[in-house]
């Protein structure tokens, strides 16, 4: 039986992860456009049309004035001024993104802000099973650090568009693993260990056997101790305390200068947990609410491996996106399927040279002590809010899709404001991620989901009365208008990150918060962070993950599409009462079943 045969829709041979030929990974890179900036009235339309569905008419007309207002006054200067800026710098939004969205915002980046990601192999090659830990988690690291010198030595083939013809930005994978140094920090029993080297004496990869006998040691002397102080759990707090405490770690010691620095230049962070999660839904609560003290939380990719050999991975969001993380992450899935999950020795020649490690000992006082305790006390109270499911809908998936020539990831998202409407009674201000990557050092740009297309097909499929030919038609329109909004936003005119740079310029140049930002739409639109739904599609490969809701009265919902099922990853705050995860995927799996029902009884061209 062929590994394609076995794992159809999740495998990929891992020579399609390498550049061909003379090919580098970033070769492309500086030949890309620059990110361009749309026109104000194509933005300030779209974004007019965008609020409507969240708004009374009273409130509508209100906002049109205030639209009104803003491109007879401020909005020219502040479009001149941004434009400017856009000669000067090839992506005028790098910098503001990073420092606005992410750096400059105070809450704990987890679980508020990182992005958790089920290892695959866990389910279909290494169910859960005791005393496997370090095992796995060397072969794992091994493949994750073969990624990381696909980067290092530009041998990673760089992502296109659909076509396959058109180069998108690899700036990112820059920054998911270390560059310079060769070093692992791993996290066990609340201390902290550094692996020295990655790398044997003739510069090859230490192989996992003599990872695992590395791992060994570290897990037995980590547990032959008593706990240690999990000075990591101070990465849970909000970014002033910990800026300041960090402030105070350094001034206790310049080892521990050096020891902060280790552990922030290291490829990626391992962990070693004693929990024993058994199932998808239990591994994204650990991944994202597990407890504290045995993870740096600031880190690009950290591995976190469970007693039973499931494992998890927690992303620092703010110098990469989670496409990027899923494409190392689905590069150890398919060489763990290639080596059925067993070292084969490939090219190993025998050696007796094995890893060294030494525990990173840190100087603290009652002041930093504290801090660890009141870090985890906060860090526990919002993990304990947050609700997380993992469900997988069997009914159908991308072969179904193309049978029917539906775009897949438009109709999960036309479906899941369908079934938010259909749960709540109302629209739901909705978030979901385009990427820009086809322009320079590009990022994501918002698909503000729920149009007014989709909402009043939502609305006659809701009621009795409505003719199946309604419904289809009404279902058609709100796909074309999706499916044109995702062109536009990965074509660099969307309107959030347009605004988003408007409302910037405004503030470091000394203009009034202009009305437009003021106005209650803004917010009830979804700016200024207030999306009642996040929604990612993960995309096709076996990688799966999510994030904690955008607001209170939210959700994070994640999905990714196999062949013959659709693996969502969704979150809610149990303090809200009006939300519920649960609810919102029998929804979502009623509202899907309703459709396909409706499509297949009827005569349907294609959309």
């Amino acid at each position: 039986m062929t590994l394609q045969h076995r794992y159809p829709d999740e495998f990929m041979p891992s020579k399609y992860f390498l550049a061909k030929d003379n090919d580098k990974t970033f070769q492309f890179d500086d030949q890309l456009p620059s990110l361009p900036i749309p026109s104000l009235k194509s933005t300030l339309s779209k974004y007019l049309e965008s609020v409507k569905p969240h708004l009374t008419r009273e409130e509508i007309e209100k906002t049109v004035q205030a639209v009104r207002r803003f491109a007879e006054n401020e909005g020219p200067k502040l479009q001149s001024i941004l434009e400017e800026r856009a000669k000067a710098k090839r992506n005028w939004l790098e910098e503001w993104w990073l420092s606005y969205a992410y750096l400059k915002l105070r809450i704990p980046v987890t679980p508020l802000m990182n992005v958790t990601g089920i290892a695959p192999y866990v389910f279909h090659l290494w169910p859960p099973s005791k005393g496997t830990q370090v095992t796995r988690n060397s072969l794992s690291t091994y493949f994750l650090l073969e990624h990381w010198q696909l980067i290092k030595r530009q041998k990673l083939l760089h992502d296109s568009g659909r076509s396959g013809k058109e180069p998108w930005s690899m700036y990112q994978f820059r920054n998911e693993e270390g560059e310079a140094p060769s070093h692992l920090v791993v996290f066990c029993n609340r201390r902290i260990y550094k692996i020295d080297s990655v790398l044997d004496s003739k510069g090859r990869l230490f192989t996992p056997p003599q990872l695992k006998h590395v791992l060994s040691r570290i897990k037995e002397e980590a547990y032959s101790q008593e706990a240690g102080p999990g000075l990591s759990s101070l990465t849970t707090l909000d970014r002033s305390t910990w800026y300041k405490l960090r402030q105070h770690l350094v001034s206790l010691s310049h080892t521990n200068e050096q020891h902060l620095h280790t552990i922030q230049s290291a490829i990626i962070g391992s962990s070693l947990v004693d929990d024993t999660p058994s199932d998808m839904s239990q591994l994204s609560q650990q991944g994202l609410l597990g407890k504290p003290g045995n993870a740096w939380y600031d880190k690009s990719y950290s591995s976190i491996w469970f007693e039973n050999g499931t494992t998890v991975s927690n992303c620092d969001h703010a110098p990469m996106d989670a496409m990027t993380s899923v494409n190392v992450s689905f590069y150890a899935d398919c060489r763990l399927i290639e080596c059925e999950g067993v070292w084969k020795g490939e090219n190993e020649e025998e050696t007796n040279e094995v890893p060294s490690y030494h525990e990173l000992h840190f100087t603290i006082d009652k002041q930093i002590e504290d801090g660890i305790a009141a870090a985890e006390s906060s860090y526990l109270k919002l993990a304990r809010n947050i609700e997380i499911i993992n469900p997988e809908f069997h009914t159908f998936g991308k072969d179904l899709f193309k049978e029917l020539k539906l775009h897949p990831d438009t109709f999960v998202q036309v479906c899941l404001q369908y079934a938010y409407y259909k749960l709540h009674g109302k629209p739901a201000a909705t978030y979901e991620t385009a990427t820009t990557r086809k322009f320079y050092n590009g990022r994501t740009e918002t698909v503000r989901s729920c149009t007014n297309e989709v909402v009043a097909w939502a609305k006659v499929m809701l009621d009795k009365d409505s003719l199946p030919s309604q419904k289809i038609h009404l279902f058609k329109n709100a796909m074309k208008k999706h499916l044109s909004m995702m062109r536009e936003c990965m074509s660099g005119q969307g309107i959030d990150r347009h605004l988003f740079g408007l409302k910037i310029v405004a503030a470091e140049n000394g203009f009034d918060i202009p009305d437009i930002f003021i106005d209650p739409a803004y917010e009830k639109s979804g700016g200024n962070g207030n999306f009642t739904l996040s929604t990612s599609f993960v995309g096709f490969t076996s990688v799966h993950g999510g994030v904690a809701p955008m607001c209170s009265n939210g959700y994070g919902c994640f999905y990714r599409i196999g062949a013959k099922r659709i693996v969502f990853f969704i979150s809610s705050w149990i303090s809200d009462e009006g939300t519920s995860a649960v609810k919102l995927y029998a929804s979502i799996a009623d509202c899907m079943t309703e459709v396909i029902d409706l499509l297949s009884n009827n005569t349907v061209s294609s959309i």
